[in-house]
């Protein structure tokens, strides 16, 4: 993220005109975000992070400071409320080490983490009608870490691991794709793009009106045999949710995106061990080549083996 600096350039235009032309100065300004260090545990935590990283944590901010969202053609979607017990703030600092912050070496840090880590006692979602309860979201250039209350920080192994899945996939599949600084193989894309974003059931045929082919909505081997873990999911209630009796959903298929494609892989790498992914894959062998191309890109472009933080765990 931080390999991306806006530049602001001031260009001077020599215009042929009978008026006289305005020398223009830029004025810099002062830094927007300012960590220093103090003898509070809080702030003397975030500034060690700063000063290793060059990442901002910051728990006291307001809208703008994530509305605009660098590069993309939207604002952020994301309203935050702000967490101010110090106390849960510094035991959320540890819970973001724990599942986010030490699995990378600091050299990883500085050249693939977001510029900014917001803390929030909440995260909600705009676009959608139902109150939303995050436990993690992401922009751009920046990732939120939700649900900071006194006892809701996610503590037991199986709390920890969903978080940790969560929020290395926002950071591969939200900010390094999305910025460019990992390149897949065109290889990892093609073995299933013609389902990116589309109804599973209309891509595999299903037809209206009369005499329609009827395709049923897919089960999980279905999936994993196009290449995929699940379908496009969601914490909104307005989007499919599967019935867990049936493996079926209840309303349309819609498939992920290719930064979503590459989220759940990187969910599902980092929570399991390589042995329980291998069981799970096992007959399907369009989303085992995904796999061994995702993987074994991170290796050799950012000297990652995302297999072995699943196999930490």
């Amino acid at each position: 993220m931080k390999k991306y600096i806006i530049l602001s350039v001031i260009t001077v235009l020599s215009l042929s005109s009978c008026y006289k032309e305005k020398e223009i100065h830029a004025d810099p300004g002062e830094p927007r975000y300012t960590i220093e260090d103090s003898d509070d545990p809080l702030d003397h935590a975030i500034y060690e992070i700063y000063r290793k990283t060059g990442v901002h944590i910051l728990y006291t901010y307001e809208l703008n400071d994530y509305l605009w969202d660098l590069g993309s053609l939207r604002n952020s979607e994301n309203r935050l409320t702000m967490q101010t017990d110090r106390a849960v703030l510094l035991e959320g600092l540890t819970y973001l080490d724990q599942v986010l912050f030490s699995v990378y070496q600091d050299a990883f840090k500085q050249g693939f983490f977001p510029l900014k880590i917001f803390l929030a006692d909440s995260i909600d979602l705009q676009n959608t009608t139902a109150r939303e309860d995050l436990l993690c979201a992401s922009g751009r250039e920046y990732i939120v870490i939700g649900r900071l209350r006194a006892g809701g920080i996610p503590s037991t192994a199986a709390e920890i691991t969903t978080a940790q899945g969560l929020l290395n996939a926002h950071l591969w599949a939200n900010l390094i794709i999305k910025n460019r600084l990992l390149v897949l193989p065109d290889a990892f894309s093609e073995i299933s793009s013609v389902f990116y974003g589309a109804n599973y059931r209309y891509v595999k045929g299903q037809q209206q009106g009369v005499g329609a082919t009827d395709i049923p909505y897919p089960t999980r081997a279905q999936l994993m045999d196009e290449g995929f873990w699940d379908i496009e999911q969601s914490n909104s209630q307005n989007f499919p949710i599967q019935n867990p009796n049936t493996g079926v959903y209840n309303t349309y298929a819609m498939m992920p995106t290719y930064e979503g494609d590459i989220y759940q892989f990187v969910q599902m790498i980092t929570t399991r061990g390589k042995t329980e992914l291998m069981t799970l894959m096992e007959g399907h062998e369009k989303i085992i080549t995904k796999y061994n191309i995702l993987v074994q890109a991170i290796k050799d472009q950012c000297e990652i083996d995302l297999q072995e933080i699943g196999n930490s765990r």
